[in-house]
């Protein structure tokens, strides 16, 4: 998952659509970014801006947006996700939804395991903003799905359109 964004046939396969639909080209970028740039993807939506992939290629090490976009899919952005909607058409093609940050910035990591009281706080400082917390849906496919269940303009047609 950490080379998402590095795969040389998805690079080809987003310039392709892009040179086939050139009206589209932004729209195209940000749907594919959603699961091989997520976290650059998510950070340019926090700033009110599409996710673009062609903005960071080739990858800029001095720029720290293209290390968000060249790390692909991170433990971190997965280990955020909420269970709202998983399992749900609304989550395939990208439709997972990040946990926000509670009243003091801080974020929860969701994990499969209890957290033990006395490693909490050593997590918490070397993770640095972020709080492991339990969560059973960590563990499950439904999460995965989110990604790697892939719908189409096809295939919501022919599902008569639903959401």
């Amino acid at each position: 998952m950490a080379n998402s964004a590095r795969d040389p046939y998805w690079q080809a396969g987003v310039r392709r659509e892009a040179i086939d639909h050139p009206g589209a080209a932004a729209d195209i970028q940000d749907e594919c970014a959603i699961c091989h740039m997520p976290m650059a993807r998510t950070e340019a939506n926090l700033r009110g801006h599409p996710g673009a992939v062609f903005a960071h290629l080739p990858f800029d090490p001095a720029k720290p947006e293209d290390a968000e976009a060249r790390d692909g899919v991170s433990c971190s952005l997965c280990h955020q996700i909420t269970a709202e909607k998983l399992g749900t058409p609304q989550s395939f093609s990208g439709g997972f939804v990040i946990g926000q940050p509670d009243a003091a910035g801080v974020h929860s990591e969701f994990g499969p395991f209890d957290i033990d009281h006395g490693r909490t706080r050593i997590m918490q400082s070397s993770t640095g903003g972020f709080r492991p917390t339990h969560a059973d849906h960590i563990r499950k496919s439904e999460l995965c799905a989110s990604c790697h269940t892939r719908r189409t303009m096809a295939d919501w047609r022919a599902g008569g359109g639903t959401t």
